[in-house]
């Protein structure tokens, strides 16, 4: 595949994030996106060299995606090629164990929401980001709401371990009546005081606003897929 290949000497942390991507079997573009860059993002710091090196937003939301301590994405200088990361090693296929729950609706509201109830559609193999991530699950998409983002059936992987930022794609949990399960809503965070949770969707385009006592949990999404 092209997207891992190259002719200059590179730095250490342009070549663990190659052996990475080869490991977990994502590719520049795809992790681009769930950056929530342009597709060509990784593509240009890996092979052309901008930006030298990577921000801290971006460092520690790539660090996640591929499952390493975020301190090895700092750059430190070219390797000797007389010694290549073991990790870069040829080897045979990583085998996946842990698994997560599969959380969702087959009908969801107007918004897309589906009552976060427990219903645990089935166990799916976790992505080596999430292995050890205490928590960590997944829920299905429900209608259209967050196209062309996100599609109706696409499985999206929550660490609710991260921070969450203005522009992170959230799960977010919010109480309804007394005694029924809180509403889930997949949705882009914008901004949260001490009275408002306030979320953005994609389709139609709108800002979402909620009483700060009614949130019970916002989790960041870290990737998508078929799962």
């Amino acid at each position: 595949m092209k997207d891992f290949s190259y002719n200059a000497p590179m730095d250490s942390v342009r070549e663990l994030v190659l052996a990475r991507l080869a490991e977990i079997g994502e590719t520049l573009k795809s992790v681009s996106k769930s950056l929530g860059r342009n597709d060509a993002y990784l593509q240009q710091f890996v092979h052309r060299g901008v930006p030298g090196k990577l921000p801290e937003d971006v460092r520690h939301a790539l660090a996640a995606l591929l499952g390493v301590d975020e301190a090895r994405l700092r750059v430190n200088g070219p390797l000797e090629r007389s010694a290549p990361p073991r990790n870069a090693a040829i080897g045979p296929a990583v085998q996946i164990t842990a698994r997560i729950p599969l959380y969702g609706q087959a009908v969801g509201g107007r918004d897309g929401q589906f009552p976060f109830n427990g219903n645990r559609i089935t166990d799916i193999a976790a992505p080596p980001s999430l292995a050890g991530v205490p928590d960590a699950y997944a829920v299905a998409v429900v209608g259209a709401s967050m196209e062309p983002r996100y599609f109706a059936g696409e499985m999206l992987f929550v660490n609710p371990r991260l921070p969450v930022r203005a522009g992170d794609f959230v799960v977010a949990q919010i109480a309804t009546a007394e005694d029924e399960p809180p509403e889930a809503y997949v949705k882009r965070f914008h901004s949260r005081d001490g009275k408002t949770l306030k979320l953005e969707q994609l389709n139609p385009k709108k800002r979402m606003a909620f009483p700060a006592d009614k949130v019970v949990s916002i989790h960041r999404i870290v990737m998508s897929g078929d799962g």
